[in-house]
């Protein structure tokens, strides 16, 4: 039991180790570099789907783990940006105001969760999950030179995501985690109880 416990952590921290191994791929002239950093998205998104959910059902999600949880996954999108931005430039300079968008919500939720609650956010938001799969397929789509329009659709839908994830901790009365929606954190400030999916938010 004591070993089943463990096992959120690991896949917690394997995602560092792909953050790592993305970010050696980018610095070397290994010719499918990229079929390589699909493979490592694909495992980083189900290994983040898993590891909540076996944290939920063992009783080790605490705060502190959710906010690793947090941050290691802004680490492995950056990583995978940072991936595309060496070797498909292009496709960043050309959506460069969205993705400083993205990037500008991000840190003034970070600011306002920090300067509020002096804690860092964990939000694992609804909208953030599904975007999250999303952006992969996108990202996929660039890795495997699929050019097009879709990419830029996706980054407007992410400023829609990322502005309902600092709404969350404008709205929110005290510190909180896994909250669904800014609309739940609106319900929490108004001291009305919420409803959480025990898949998504435990």
């Amino acid at each position: 039991m004591l070993y089943a416990k463990s096992i959120p952590s690991i896949l917690l921290y394997s995602r560092l180790v792909a953050v790592f191994s993305i970010i050696g791929l980018c610095f070397s002239n290994y010719p499918i570099a990229n079929l390589w950093v699909i493979g490592i998205m694909y495992y980083g998104i189900l290994s983040d789907v898993f590891d909540g959910i076996i944290a939920r059902k063992l009783k080790v999600s605490t705060d502190s783990f959710r906010i690793a949880d947090t941050i290691i996954d802004l680490l492995f999108y950056l990583s995978i940006l940072g991936f595309i931005w060496c070797n498909f430039p292009a496709s960043i300079v050309d959506n460069l105001f969205f993705i400083a968008g993205i990037f500008g919500l991000e840190l003034l939720m970070y600011l306002t969760c920090f300067f509020r609650f002096s804690k860092l956010p964990s939000p694992h938001a609804i909208l953030s999950k599904f975007w999250g799969i999303y952006i992969v397929v996108e990202f996929t789509l660039i890795l495997l030179n699929i050019s097009g329009f879709h990419f830029r659709m996706a980054l407007i839908l992410g400023l829609i995501v990322h502005l309902d994830r600092l709404l969350i901790y404008i709205l929110l009365p005290k510190w909180e985690h896994d909250i669904p929606s800014s609309y739940h954190s609106l319900l929490i400030r108004r001291g009305k109880p919420i409803k959480r999916r025990k898949l998504f938010n435990g």
